[in-house]
């Protein structure tokens, strides 16, 4: 299985790092208009994995040379987008062997000649 790159092979990310748990909900309204929304388990998501214990990671890269943009690229177009899995181990040193990305599309803000930005969404489902 793939692994996340290890960029310049000194870091797997740059702060800011945020993680948030997910939990599949079921939302209902009423013909009276009111709203529950319930916690269900277990689920699965499109791809018949199941979502009933997700991670969800916010990776952030404020500032990658053009050599680091194009491993991250690679490997963002090798997994196919949100297709591919792939272990990823997190700042703690957690490695998550069954992750895939949680969006289609790789968008690098420009900084200065040689430096970019980019935000990635990534869903770990162990």
């Amino acid at each position: 299985m793939a692994a996340f790159p290890l960029l310049s092979g000194l870091f797997v990310t740059q702060f800011p790092y945020a993680e948030t748990d997910l939990l599949p909900t079921v939302r209902d309204e009423t013909s009276a208009g009111f709203v529950t929304v319930s916690a269900i388990k277990p689920a699965t998501d499109q791809f018949g994995q199941s979502i009933s214990n997700q991670l969800r990671c916010i990776v952030r890269f404020p500032n990658i040379n053009d050599t680091d943009k194009a491993a991250l690229e690679a490997f963002f177009n090798d997994m196919a987008g949100r297709l591919g899995s792939f272990a990823f181990t997190d700042d703690a040193g957690t490695t998550h062997a069954t992750c895939r990305f949680d969006q289609d599309d790789l968008n690098f803000d420009y900084k200065a000649v040689g430096l970019s930005s980019v935000e990635l969404a990534i869903l770990c489902l162990d």
